[in-house]
């Protein structure tokens, strides 16, 4: 099956690059806009979806687009890394931090050997912007939510992987009143 003519152009001219150029704005000024962008996207589907069918209905829902999103992600991170079948901690570990890099959410790694594995993000794009952009606070009921997608995206990374005889669990969480996000994952075998 051929590809559809548009994704032909845009492997030989990218249009929004060169938009970038033309108008003189830096990558890094986009990246933002777009970031901003996407956790408003993020934060109008759960108010929205509140609105109208309750909190329970927006976390669901919440809870099932991230878990979409970390599939492709995922997937992506398979390809982009060249990994076949997650078979150690230290490639999962791997996986984790492209999935929350290219989330906007880098992680620094604490520490790491192989059977364990902290990372710490310390600074989460979420809890920064909806803070700035919607006057999002401890306890708001998106941030609770935010904190129960985190958790479960965990869990979903794991199940994704295959990878048995292994925890995962946040230590610490930025929406849950933290002073930044801690990821552990650990062998328990």
């Amino acid at each position: 099956m051929s590809e559809h003519p548009m994704v032909e152009r845009f492997k030989e001219k990218n249009p929004l690059f060169e938009t970038l150029r033309k108008h003189n704005r830096p990558p890094e000024v986009q990246a933002k806009s777009m970031i901003q962008g996407y956790i408003m996207a993020d934060w109008l589907l759960f108010t929205s979806v509140q609105k109208k069918a309750g909190i329970q209905k927006a976390m669901e829902l919440h809870d099932k687009a991230w878990t979409k999103l970390a599939a492709e992600l995922f997937l992506d991170g398979q390809s982009t890394l060249k990994i076949g079948k997650v078979e150690d901690l230290a490639t999962l570990s791997k996986m984790t931090r492209f999935m929350y890099d290219l989330r906007s959410m880098p992680i620094q790694t604490e520490k790491e050997d192989k059977d364990f594995f902290i990372g710490v993000i310390p600074i989460c794009a979420f809890v920064h912007y909806s803070s700035e952009l919607f006057d999002e606070k401890l306890g708001s009921d998106y941030w609770k939510s935010l904190s129960q997608v985190e958790k479960n995206q965990l869990e979903h990374l794991i199940d994704k992987a295959q990878l048995k005889g292994v925890e995962a669990r946040w230590e610490k969480q930025m929406c849950a009143g933290d002073d930044c996000c801690r990821i552990v994952l650990k062998r328990i075998e």
